[in-house]
This record gives structure tokens, sequence and C-alpha cells, in this order.
């Protein structure tokens, strides 16, 4: 959410698309280190997680993936369209982004999102 919400923004999506598509998107996470996945592959009696996810989850959902990617285009296109007037109220953030005095961000802020990796 940290990284990618504002690249979203930057790319002209409305506030609530880009928090509708991490939130959906967010939910399935094919990886043989999510603890849902470990624990799913125990109760179904696999002896390795990595044969659950590679064999039996990511067949599922990286299809999923990009069906969910092409249905939010569609359907948030048409929610923006039927409630712009409502978005643009709700859409505070250009109005800070106005009103916020001339940027003096260092460049070296960018390791923050990626310090947790590193550390």
């Amino acid at each position: 959410m940290a990284t990618l919400f504002p690249v979203l923004r930057a790319a002209g999506m409305s506030t609530l698309t880009a928090a509708a598509l991490i939130a959906t998107t967010a939910t399935i996470v094919p990886t043989p280190l999510g603890g849902d996945n470990v624990v799913a592959a125990q109760v179904l009696g696999f002896e390795n997680v990595v044969d659950y996810v590679a064999f039996h989850l990511a067949p599922i959902t990286i299809p999923a993936l990009f069906v969910m990617g092409i249905v939010h285009y569609f359907w948030q296109t048409y929610l923006d369209k039927k409630d712009a007037v409502l978005l643009k109220e709700l859409d505070k953030e250009t109005v800070i982004e106005a009103e916020r005095p001339e940027k003096n961000t260092p460049t070296w802020y960018f390791i923050f999102p990626i310090l947790p990796l590193v550390l």
C-alpha cells in the first residue's frame, strides 16, 4: 500500500480506484512464504508447501489475478464515471497537494519503503 498507492495515484487513478485495486489483489498471493499457504498445505496433507503452491494454488490464482485486473479496469472506469462529482469531493489529495509548500524532500528518502527488506 505504501509504495503502490502513490504510483497508482500518479498514474491518474482516483483514490477509491487505487485502494480497490490494492485491496482485492492483495488477498490472493500465491507464495510459499505465506503463513496461510503453509497451514493449508499441512492441513491438506502435502509434504512440501512448494508443491502445494506451484502445482495447486498458482495455476488457479495467477489467472484469477489477470481476470481481476481486467474486471477492475471496466468496473472502476464505470464507477468513476458514475460518481465523478462525488469522487471530486472525496479526492482531497489533490487539494492537499496544491496547498502544500514547495517540496524539499531529500532524495535519499527512497530507502524508507525498502528498509524493512534490508533489515
